[in-house]
């Protein structure tokens, strides 16, 4: 699908790509605005990857090239979905897979020169960062490969044959790329090492001449490190990074007008409200549900920046959301040591793979009473859009789900409410819970309550996803079958 360009790039003027001061927006350089007036739902971008990578823990799921989930197969054990393998990578690499022949040779230009054939020189940069690096922490091995990669289709793009000597002053770097905002140097210096030895292990796996080596790919990693994306699949969970420069030119703010999605690797950008014509584009980097501190918090930590939008500053609205989030009506500390403890015990049983789900249904049911006890503290002593007790009440439903109790729809609609006060309508996260609750409602046969609930929900998932995405045409199917059943 071909998009006419909605927005332009401009440029403050006087200002370098770096961010020095650490009170200073990326907006002081570059943003995006509308070059027309845009309805909500509208498409400003849809942009392919200049490089990705996948988690590890994700490689066996995902094609490594378009990023789909390969096909869902149901598992005769415990009656649970599974995933089916796409094809490996012929060179036998542990972590590449395919979802089809195309899919395999779009990838191997880049992946050739990542294959299993190179692991020895890969296995020699991971020592050297291991031997530089005291610190007992795991090799970032995602920042590694996708530095690695971006470097060869640079090289690939620039005619340069990266397997013999040569110099990074060769490499004719792309203007998207060249014009991404870099982070300053961290005042944490345990930060600031770490990248300095991933950039030294990265240029160690390439014959490189010295001079300017590493200050490249730290300068590199500089960029990455605030104008990088997590890919989401559909449920919206993190499978994987990819280096986006449109997508990077809109500026942040916690009230954004436009969400992101992605449909396999491709990256989707949508309005979510109305934009007039010669409006900033913006979009979230930090997930607006927390409060203030701590979306202020990972701002300065990953961007470099204090967001200074309307909401920070409680203006409106956003001053009852931020004195919400944080109502407390006097939790005692035994009261939260008993709510941790029950909070805990759900999560290790929920993260264990290798228990058996039918055989276990009693202690599953132990850790729902146990959550249900902790959350009728919690709705006593803390105020209903509290974040801790949303994230309770999220555990609770996970829970229940597993179960299959009536009380399911309650913790549904306890998510939905709290993600309705704190979220656009048209979040991705809202969406989906809506969906749980449609479902829900359905099954148990409140049919007019599900009906309502679905009406809004597909109208929602139009301007979010688009009007022919596979969660439109899954609910409408389902709102017609009530409608046939009514």
């Amino acid at each position: 699908m071909k998009v006419d360009c909605p927005f332009v790039t401009c440029t403050r003027p006087d200002v370098s790509t770096r961010i020095e001061d650490e009170h200073q927006s990326p907006s002081s350089y570059r943003y995006a605005i509308s070059c027309k007036d845009l309805p909500a739902g509208s498409v400003v971008s849809i942009e392919k990857p200049f490089s990705t990578v996948l988690f590890r823990s994700h490689a066996h799921r995902f094609c490594s090239s378009c990023c789909l989930q390969f096909s869902i197969v149901d598992s005769s054990k415990h009656g649970r979905q599974t995933d089916r393998r796409g094809r490996r990578c012929l060179g036998g690499c542990e972590y590449t897979f395919y979802c089809s022949k195309e899919c395999q040779l779009n990838d191997f230009s880049i992946h050739k020169y990542t294959c299993k054939r190179y692991q020895k020189v890969i296995k020699d940069a991971v020592r050297l960062y291991t031997q530089i690096q005291r610190a007992n922490e795991e090799f970032p091995w995602e920042d590694f490969m996708l530095t690695r990669k971006v470097y060869i289709r640079l090289c690939l793009d620039s005619g340069v044959d990266f397997k013999n000597v040569h110099s990074v002053t060769d490499i004719d770097m792309p203007e998207d790329i060249q014009s991404l905002v870099e982070t300053s140097r961290s005042s944490d210096n345990n930060v600031h090492d770490n990248q300095s030895v991933l950039a030294m292990a990265v240029a160690s796996s390439f014959p490189l001449e010295p001079n300017g080596a590493v200050e490249f790919f730290e300068r590199l990693l500089h960029k990455f490190k605030c104008n990088n994306f997590g890919i989401m699949d559909p449920l919206q969970f993190v499978i994987g990074h990819g280096v986006y420069p449109r997508g990077a030119i809109l500026n942040h703010s916690c009230c954004p007008n436009c969400i992101l999605i992605y449909e396999g690797n491709e990256q989707v950008i949508r309005t979510i409200q109305p934009v007039k014509d010669g409006e900033e584009l913006y979009h979230s980097y930090t997930d607006v549900c927390e409060p203030t501190s701590i979306r202020q918090e990972h701002l300065q930590m990953i961007y470099g920046f204090q967001c200074d939008c309307d909401r920070c500053k409680a203006i409106g609205r956003w001053k009852a959301v931020e004195d919400a989030l944080a109502e407390d009506f006097g939790l005692s500390s035994e009261d939260q040591i008993y709510v941790q403890q029950c909070i805990q015990s759900a999560q290790e049983f929920s993260t264990d793979d290798d228990a058996d789900h039918d055989d276990d249904m009693e202690d599953l049911n132990r850790q729902y009473n146990s959550l249900c006890q902790a959350l009728d503290i919690l709705r006593i002593k803390l105020g209903k859009y509290h974040l801790e007790r949303y994230k309770t009440e999220c555990l609770a439903l996970s829970t229940a789900l597993m179960m299959g109790v009536e009380d399911t729809i309650s913790h549904a609609e306890h998510v939905v409410n709290f993600l309705r006060f704190v979220y656009s309508e048209y979040h991705p996260l809202l969406l989906l819970q809506q969906m749980t609750l449609a479902e829900l409602l359905y099954v148990h046969g409140r049919l007019s309550v599900a009906e309502k609930q679905l009406e809004q929900l597909v109208e929602t998932c139009k301007v979010t996803f688009g009007a022919n995405h596979g969660f439109v045409h899954r609910y409408q199917a389902l709102l017609n079958d009530i409608h046939v059943q009514k």
